[in-house]
């Protein structure tokens, strides 16, 4: 078919014109002229542009005038001017005579001259989103795109960027809030987003971003947009046509900047679009609510999308030029009602028509409303008379700045219930129709963390519920009423006072602090309002209450969150504040002062005070604030309360840079004589398993040993998270430490913990890779302590004959066992280690430890002792033993159950004296399945010493019945 059109600039459309064959491909209606096309859009584009001008205040009236002078030339005295060499000028840019007059403001003489117009770095500006419609009031964003000439170069970009930047902030000197937006036209045609944040959508929507583009963008200068210039029954032969008119000279590819036609919008883009969606629905539910639902019913009709940009287009080329019919919002509104109506979806067509009128913000019901322009009230007035609201209603959403607690609480499930209902909707016309997925796997990691962040449900959480639906100025609440439950499992918040026959609960968790921070950071509680309390086991007061608040306000003054960056979710979330209450309407010392007894303690440690140990930290209430603005409280009670508080806290410490970017968090208590104390008791604790746990250590797994009350607590990290491990008794926890590991674990043992031992000094000379024996004589015996390796730890107690017997029987054993170790490396695949030995022994003066280093050399000791050599190994399920002692050989195949009587009797017709002392394994080689399940590699010299020890515990015995 032929391609025809009237001559350029034809004024008639019914004047009869030659037809001029251009393609057989695409066909133009006979009457379309491009010259005409342009001027309607202009004239609607130009009265939008007064439509916005006119809903500004007089301060603000001249920023769309001097907007495109900013960008065009650069002056010192003009807002934003960073230098002579920032890119400037805009592309066929004449400043109209308001502009000139509005540049005159600020330079009192003109300094437009066309010699400027040779600088072309900008190919157009617009202005996106609710400008001009009746959408826009005073409190409107004003989203600029300002689409750059693609050779610009990277640096230019980043300068023309700063400018804008600049721009910005001067134009909240004139309390206007604007976002620019730079573009690449040809980039974007071809679906190349910008960077995910707070008000860009990166990757999430393009072609339905480029849809509302096409539908509210207004045009403030420069080249106008070709998508006006190609008519709707030939959007699917978009560039086909935008080639054809530019070829023939119709229009002049000067004149234009293109980003692509609109005819479909893909699949795979829905969900997310939705996902974005849900997100901006956190601060803006009733704007979101409205574009989620458009997306639901484009979706609905795919593949035969209704666009709204080509119903508008359909208009225009039809000759509708009367602004109300075209306002984008109208349309918007007129799509949705549609939509719901075929659906038969009632609630959900008042829940929308709510969100419009909510979004439109005109408070019909108040009759002095001066910042209303009157279009606008008069379109919204007619718009609701035709739903059929009575007086009543109006007046209800009028009244949103004043709305109480549980009705915000109420609207926002609604809100949120209705933006899921929506996105379930999506994901599953997601799966349905396509695999792909047009948002990024780093945008949708994103807005996952955001959503995550902003709806998941958890008993920690103080959700913030008046975001996007009520004034947080007027949420004080005066009077509150808090109550223990019945059961004293958790704590109740009414809106009343407690005498009030007719009481609201509005919130319920499982600590007083979560109620109190609740409140607080939701606005309704502060120190004037009047807190009545109903207890039960607490001993809470109105004190105590008050000291609460005041802790809370310097925490978080006036409730406010840590600025938000969308950077922030790229990682896992990040503690930036916290605090620590224990023992909150608690006194722990209440069962001995109601026996009219004082406990009395001679011990430094409130965490172990008195002659039972008591623990005084019986609660906690761990809150903490994160860079992603959630606001977590941990409720922790009874025995191991104050563990599982220092575990949550370190659990959110990932590196040093953590540490040095937040101190310690701010311990409370006040329930008590003993709070000072017991704050600055747990402040250190805090400090130091803190500081041990951020060292930089790179091959150590770190553990931490307290004691608390009577048990003893060995916390450690395992998948990011600290975790705790605890023994009633001193020998229960010896014997945990002494099993094996799989790497060299350190120990750090709390300043106030097992004191009374030489453990905390053992542990603090602890290194990898060097087998460390201590030796400390009392009387006629030695406790021994080996630390292996890898940290394990080997305890006995033997009979002392002197050091350098006790120094060279185990020196003579560890190098017995460590040539053993050599001959598996030269046979077979296993890492050599190069392992050292060493010795010291434990002083005690008045109750301190130290240490002192033993060295003897093994050529000049004498022999002492009797050597017994151990060799074992498993047939058939039986274990067999053979002993070498002094040359004399002993087998279980020959003796049987006597073994280990025959080998005490042989030792002790080799002592010169006949006596039963203990006797000692020099060496030992044993199966290594008799060690254990695990392979030779993971061996460590534990393993060998209690099996070592298990030998001798047996011979001993036989020893000391013979000896009988």
């Amino acid at each position: 078919m032929a391609l025809n059109f009237f001559k350029k600039g034809t004024p008639e459309r019914n004047e009869v014109t030659p037809r001029t064959t251009i393609s057989s491909s695409v066909q133009l209606n006979d009457l379309y002229d491009p010259d005409v096309i342009k001027k309607r859009f202009l004239r609607i584009n130009q009265e939008r542009l007064n439509r916005t001008q006119d809903s500004l205040r007089l301060r603000q009236k001249d920023f769309i005038d001097l907007l495109p002078l900013l960008f065009h030339i650069n002056h010192p005295l003009l807002p934003g001017y960073l230098s002579k060499a920032t890119p400037c000028g805009i592309s066929d840019y004449q400043p109209s005579q308001n502009s000139l007059k509005a540049v005159r403001q600020f330079l009192k003489v003109s300094v437009f001259n066309s010699q400027l117009l040779s600088n072309i770095a900008i190919y157009s500006i617009f202005i996106m989103g609710s400008v001009g419609t009746v959408a826009y009031s005073e409190k409107s964003d004003l989203d600029i795109w300002l689409c750059y000439n693609p050779i610009l170069s990277n640096p230019e970009i980043f300068e023309l960027a700063k400018k804008a930047k600049a721009i910005e902030e001067w134009a909240r000197t004139i309390e206007l809030k604007i976002h620019f937006f730079l573009m690449d036209a040809p980039k974007f045609k071809i679906g190349e987003s910008g960077v995910l944040s707070g008000e860009s959508s990166g990757t999430a929507q393009h072609h339905l971003l480029l849809e509302e583009f096409y539908r509210t963008g207004l045009f403030v200068a420069g080249r106008y947009p070709a998508w006006w210039m190609i008519p709707p029954e030939l959007e699917k032969d978009y560039d086909k046509c935008l080639q054809l008119l530019t070829e023939k000279r119709f229009i002049s590819a000067d004149d234009i900047i293109d980003f692509g036609g609109l005819i479909q919008v893909p699949a795979e883009e829905f969900v997310g679009a939705g996902l974005w969606q849900i997100y901006k629905g956190i601060d803006s539910p009733y704007k979101s609510i409205l574009k989620i639902m458009l997306m639901e019913n484009y979706a609905d009709e795919y593949p035969n999308i209704d666009l709204l940009c080509l119903r508008y287009k359909k208009a225009v080329y039809a000759g509708t030029i009367n602004l109300d019919q075209l306002d984008p919002y109208i349309m918007l509104i007129n799509k949705l009602e549609e939509y719901l109506n075929a659906r038969n979806e009632p609630l959900r067509l008042d829940l929308v028509r709510r969100c419009f009128y909510i979004k439109i913000n005109v408070a019909l019901s108040f009759e002095g409303a001066t910042r209303v322009v009157g279009w606008r009230r008069d379109l919204m007035k007619s718009l609701v008379d035709g739903w059929g609201w009575d007086k009543n209603q109006i007046k209800a959403i009028d009244s949103r700045e004043t709305w109480r607690i549980n009705y915000i609480l109420k609207e926002r499930s609604n809100l949120h219930e209705e933006l899921k209902k929506s996105y379930r909707f999506l994901s599953n016309f997601g799966r349905e129709h396509t695999q792909l997925s047009s948002i990024s796997d780093g945008d949708r990691h994103i807005l996952g963390r955001k959503l995550f962040v902003a709806f998941e449900s958890k008993i920690e959480k103080i959700d913030i519920v008046y975001h996007g639906i009520a004034n947080e100025n007027n949420l004080l609440e005066t009077h509150l009423t808090i109550q223990q439950s019945s059961d004293q499992e958790c704590w109740l918040l009414f809106n009343s006072e407690p005498n009030t026959q007719k009481k609201e609960l509005i919130k319920q968790a499982p600590s007083v602090i979560t109620l109190l921070a609740w409140g607080h950071f939701n606005k309704i509680i502060c120190q004037r309002t009047m807190i009545a309390l109903q207890t039960r086991s607490s001993i809470l007061d109105t004190k105590e209450l008050n000291a609460i608040l005041r802790c809370l306000k310097e925490f978080a003054p006036e409730g406010k969150l840590p600025l938000l960056e969308t950077d922030n979710f790229k990682k896992s979330s990040k503690m930036v504040s916290a605090i620590l209450f224990i023992n909150i309407g608690i006194d722990p010392m209440a069962r001995y002062n109601r026996a009219g007894a004082d406990l009395i303690s001679n011990r430094g440690d409130i965490l172990n005070y008195g002659n039972s140990s008591f623990n005084l930290a019986v609660t906690c209430d761990l809150l903490m604030m994160t860079n992603c603005q959630e606001v977590l409280n941990f409720s922790y009670k009874e025995t191991h309360a104050l563990i599982d508080g220092l575990c949550k806290y370190l659990s959110w410490f990932k590196s040093r840079e953590d540490k040095s970017n937040f101190p310690p968090p701010k311990i409370y208590s006040f329930s008590s004589s003993y709070a000072i104390s017991l704050t600055r008791r747990i402040e250190d604790l805090f400090r130091e398993a803190q500081d041990f746990f951020l060292e930089e250590r790179i091959t150590q797994i770190m553990r931490y040993l307290l004691k608390c009350g009577n048990l003893y607590y060995l916390l450690y990290i395992e998948n990011d998270e600290f975790h705790y491990l605890y023994k009633n008794t001193l020998a229960e926890l010896q014997r945990m430490l002494n099993e094996p590991n799989q790497h060299f674990m350190c120990l750090h043992i709390d300043q106030y913990t097992l004191i009374d031992t030489p453990l905390p000094i053992i542990y603090h000379a602890n290194q990898p890779d060097i087998i460390q024996l201590f030796y400390q004589v009392i009387g006629k015996n030695a406790n021994i302590y080996v630390l292996d390796e890898r940290g394990s730890l080997f305890c006995q107690r033997a009979s002392f004959y002197n050091e350098e017997t006790l120094i060279d029987h185990f020196d003579r054993f560890f190098s017995s066992v460590l040539e053993q170790w050599n001959k598996h490396v030269k046979t077979a695949s296993v890492n050599s280690r190069q392992i050292e030995v060493m010795f010291y022994q434990i002083n005690n003066e008045n109750g301190s430890f130290t240490l002192s280093s033993r060295v003897f050399i093994r050529s000049t000791r004498q022999k002492r002792y009797f050597s017994v050599h151990v060799t074992s190994n498993v047939e058939s399920g039986n274990t067999y033993f053979t002993f070498y002692c002094e040359g004399r050989e002993f087998s279980s195949r020959q003796y049987g159950n006597t073994l280990f009587q025959e080998v005490a009797n042989y030792i002790l017709e080799q002592r010169r004296n006949g006596l039963s002392y203990q006797a000692y394994i020099t060496s030992i080689d044993p199966q290594s399945t008799l060690l254990g399940t695990r392979s030779f590699a993971e061996m460590q010299m534990v393993d060998y010493l209690n099996y070592k020890k298990r030998i001798e515990d047996k011979l001993n015995e036989k020893l000391s019945l013979d000896s009988e």
